[in-house]
């Protein structure tokens, strides 16, 4: 069963995917028989904070919370070596930096502030007693949100005011990037299972930008209707690319032939796996190119890591 959910390159949303190929005895009986593990001594990590560390599952107690029947689920998240570049949920959680490989032919974008591609679900949380997993906690909400290839940021001198912030029509500047990477953990060793996603990209042109936000001044409230105004259009918007992605690694996405004609960009991820349990896209930094020769003959290179 396929399951899609679509989002605005520049805005929050909530999705739901979650599915399981075995039966769900079948899955619980594998997992237990893997991943039951010796719970060890409290460890403190550079930033001073407390965890415990559960072999390959990690738990985060500040991040413990009760769900819709009032009991606590201790919050666990799973622990696997990944290759270098490849951000993690304990790494997002510990707010740790992880370098991406710089094209060869670009510069990074200073004080480029964006979400970049970014998607997220930890569904399956093991229940530890005696240290034994004895069952699982099924959380089925996945959080992502837009490719911000063109991000928003304030342009203005004014004092900030909490009470019109979101009516006030500001001034923006719109960052551009030529290169946007990111990294995917998909957790597929983990769990001994396929992942896959099918990652569509749309160019929203410069004219239904322009209609809808009047260049770059609007207030907040305008840009959260422009943004639910693409998951509606984007349908009638040029397909630009379309790329399944099934297996951890760092991954970009090459802007440069789209920039003049599109103001922004949407993208459609599908789950064409029924066994997508845990992941974590992350992407952040935007890259211009300032040698376009040693930046194509690098991009030729790694091709295989480009979604477009």
């Amino acid at each position: 069963m396929k399951k899609i959910f679509c989002v605005t390159l520049s805005c929050m949303f909530i999705f739901l995917s979650a599915c399981s190929k075995t039966s769900e005895s079948e899955t619980e009986e594998k997992l237990s028989e893997e991943f039951t593990y010796e719970q060890t001594s409290e460890l403190i990590d550079n930033s001073g904070q407390k965890y415990y560390n559960v072999n390959s599952w990690v738990r985060k107690p500040e991040l413990d919370f009760y769900n819709t029947q009032n009991n606590l689920i201790e919050a666990y998240y799973p622990n696997q070596y990944f290759e270098s570049g490849i951000y993690t949920i304990l790494d997002d959680i510990n707010a740790v930096n992880v370098s991406i490989k710089t094209p060869i032919g670009t510069d990074m974008i200073k004080d480029y502030f964006c979400e970049g591609l970014s998607f997220f679900k930890n569904s399956k949380i093991p229940i530890i007693q005696n240290n034994e997993i004895i069952d699982y906690y099924i959380d089925n909400e996945a959080v992502g949100s837009g490719l911000l290839y063109g991000d928003v940021s304030e342009n203005s001198s004014s004092v900030f005011d909490p009470d019109n912030y979101m009516t006030n029509i500001i001034n923006h500047i719109r960052c551009r990037c030529d290169v946007l990477p990111f990294s995917a953990a998909l957790y597929e060793d983990f769990f001994e299972c396929d992942m896959s996603f099918q990652l569509d990209i749309y160019g929203v042109s410069k004219e239904y930008f322009n209609d809808k936000l009047g260049t770059y001044t609007y207030s907040w409230t305008q840009y959260e209707e422009y943004c639910k105004g693409i998951e509606e259009d984007y349908k009638s918007f040029d397909h630009l690319s379309s790329y399944n992605l099934d297996e951890s690694g760092v991954y970009y996405i090459d802007f440069t032939q789209y920039n003049d004609e599109y103001e922004d960009y949407y993208i459609v991820v599908t789950d064409i796996s029924e066994e997508n349990i845990t992941y974590l896209f992350k992407g952040q930094n935007g890259y211009m190119v300032n040698d376009a020769n040693a930046y194509q003959k690098w991009r030729e290179d790694n091709k295989d890591k480009f979604i477009n």
